[in-house]
């Protein structure tokens, strides 16, 4: 049964600013925060979202100039946010399939396939030499000694006979529990486990126009960050198999086919974009999200100058520094969109691989 959520709920604080030279206070720090609620057990992830824009400083040399909240520097490039969520999904998708986790449930369940077929012969022997009413080879079937079971002959009597059943008795019903373990996790599926990553990405831009009676300078430092998390369980083992086999997407296949379409995903994700349609198959996420981080930290300066008496006077100037911050929780998570890599120095093993590869082409 899911919890219920309510909500949205809104709450928003906001802050003035030191007043300006006509007494006016701006705001220079305005919170806003969107979130839900839900009733225990508290085991679902939930819509959230947090926007911070704040006034860090400023100064206007004749104050007819002040600043506030809506004038905080938010926007952020779209390509340096899909880059930053491109690394994340790859990291997210290598760990999935280098978990441990993922390998020692794997191993259990081969284990539990051993297990059945190894107490099913033992019994089917057992069986067998009941049936032919030889009680040595039966108790050496469930690795008994034949010491310990006293052979069924006229004189029997009736503790005798006693004491050979539950011989046999204590014998074969561990054999029945294991074959019940080893069913209940093959039926049960392979037990869920959890994975959780976190990427991010920097990216600082500045920014000039100067001349003798006017300038500007600004900069920016752009961060943007992404947390994906789900549980993971395997529904169909054959299914995850096949896919890690590349058998389940053709497209995939074929372009890993391309000559030297490894060196285009040095430089373009079209790799990533292709495989994440069938990235998942075999597998089911649990209550997967993604959160998004991001902050922007935005300084820009400003003057005006006059020619008086044979010189460059400055009239005025103006300063300002914000900052602005944003946090928010998604459900779901998308494939990765088709991007150009940030670009970074070629490491020694591309460019020993790049160089062999020219010089196959020169000789061919």
């Amino acid at each position: 049964m899911v919890a219920p959520i309510s909500g949205p709920f809104t709450k928003t604080i906001t802050v003035k600013g030191p007043p300006t030279s006509l007494g006016y206070k701006p705001d220079w720090l305005a919170i806003t925060r969107v979130w839900r609620r839900q009733r225990k057990p508290y085991n679902l992830p939930l819509v959230y979202s947090l926007d911070s824009r704040r006034v860090v400083s400023h100064y206007d040399s004749d104050g007819t100039v002040y600043a506030a909240t809506n004038n905080v520097w938010y926007g952020v490039p779209q390509y340096f946010v899909d880059n930053a969520y491109n690394k994340a999904y790859a990291k997210f998708v290598n760990k999935l399939h280098d978990s441990a986790e993922m390998l020692v449930n794997l191993a259990e369940h081969r284990q539990a396939n051993q297990m059945i077929t190894t107490r099913v012969v033992q019994l089917a022997r057992f069986a067998r030499a009941i049936r032919r009413f030889r009680f040595g080879e039966a108790a050496a079937a469930l690795g008994m000694s034949r010491q310990s079971i006293q052979r069924m002959n006229l004189r029997s009597t009736s503790k005798a006979l006693g004491n050979n059943w539950l011989e046999f008795h204590f014998g074969w019903s561990p054999l029945i529990g294991d074959i019940k373990t080893a069913m209940d996790i093959l039926t049960s599926g392979l037990p869920p486990f959890r994975i959780k990553v976190k990427a991010a990405m920097d990216l600082p831009e500045s920014s000039s126009s100067l001349s003798l009676s006017h300038g500007t300078t600004s900069s920016t430092r752009y961060h943007e960050g992404f947390l994906i998390a789900a549980g993971i369980s395997v529904e169909n083992p054959n299914l995850w198999l096949a896919n890690r086999l590349g058998l389940v997407n053709p497209l995939g296949l074929a372009w890993e086919l391309v000559p030297f379409s490894f060196v285009l995903d040095w430089f373009v994700n079209l790799n990533d974009v292709l495989k994440s349609s069938s990235e998942f198959y075999g597998l089911n996420l649990i209550n997967p999200y993604r959160t998004e981080f991001r902050t922007v930290d935005h300084s820009e300066t400003e003057y005006w100058r006059t020619f008086w008496m044979g010189s460059w006077i400055t009239t005025r100037s103006r300063r300002m520094t914000t900052n602005y911050c944003a946090v928010g929780r998604s459900l779901g998570i998308p494939g990765p969109t088709l991007r150009v890599r940030p670009a970074k120095a070629l490491s020694w093993q591309r460019g020993l691989t790049a160089v062999s590869l020219l010089l196959q082409s020169i000789k061919g």
